[in-house]
């Protein structure tokens, strides 16, 4: 009967290891995701923020002190850097990049217009894209 007991706990063990081989990356993606909403949340503000600009002054910027936006980059989101890239207010991309040392590290969050879409990536590789 004690060789059986040790089969037992051998084989428990094994089992608690498979299962948290293939449970802990999962868990990393799904905390990654939900670091990325935050990100998500302010790019869709910052998407309103463009277009009431651009009917209050009649003109497309990229420039994200143009709009007065300095608070979302230093106060609102220490976990990510946001920039804007486009050509009219037709055509262009909201990036959140997640800041070095935060739980947002190796995160970046990319909002594209006119298909209103995003997709997020953790170190280059694509975990979330918009449907």
């Amino acid at each position: 009967m004690k060789g059986w007991a040790l089969r037992e706990t051998l084989l428990v063990i094994l089992t608690l290891s498979l299962l948290l081989v293939f449970l802990i990356p999962k868990y990393s993606i799904v905390i990654k995701r939900a670091v990325a909403q935050e990100a998500l949340r302010t790019v869709h503000l910052i998407d309103d923020i463009i277009n009431e600009y651009y009917i209050q002054n009649g003109i497309f910027t990229t420039d994200l002190e143009d709009m007065n936006l300095n608070s979302i980059n230093d106060i609102e989101n220490i976990n990510f850097k946001y920039s804007l890239d486009g050509l009219s207010i037709d055509n262009y991309r909201i990036f959140a990049y997640g800041k070095k040392d935060s739980n947002a590290e190796g995160i970046k969050v990319v909002y594209s217009l006119p298909s209103k879409d995003h997709y997020i990536e953790h170190k280059g590789r694509v975990i979330e894209r918009s449907k």
